[in-house]
């Protein structure tokens, strides 16, 4: 096999395929904003009512994510935080709406089952 026959880069191309995905990059991230911002909204209304310093860490760590998946990483805490205030009942209340907007869970998570047995 030649060895130079994969050196030859059509830099015409690589210049249209970056622009295609600027592209579409930037007409799927008004959604996706406008989405990320519900969510967001979400978690933020997941812990109203509760006045503590660590709640207050945890909000600041929300306005801070910049995507779903860091979102996805924080639904932990939010648990944490609001079971110490309002027990554990609550906080799987306030799970459970949050989770609708993951729909693809893990099983290994341990905040999904694993099929509909549980």
């Amino acid at each position: 096999m030649n060895a130079t026959a994969y050196t030859t880069i059509d830099t015409k191309a690589v210049a249209r395929l970056w622009a295609w995905c600027r592209r579409a990059r930037s007409a799927a991230s008004a959604p996706t904003d406008q989405r990320l911002s519900a969510v967001r909204q979400d978690f933020y209304s997941a812990l109203r009512h509760i006045r503590t310093p660590r709640a207050e860490r945890l909000v600041t760590r929300l306005l801070a994510a910049r995507t779903a998946a860091d979102l996805w990483h924080l639904r932990a805490e939010v648990f944490t935080v609001v079971a110490i205030q309002h027990g554990e009942t609550e906080a799987q209340a306030r799970l459970q709406h949050l989770n609708r907007h993951f729909p693809t869970r893990a099983p290994m998570s341990g905040f999904a089952p694993f099929g509909p047995d549980g």
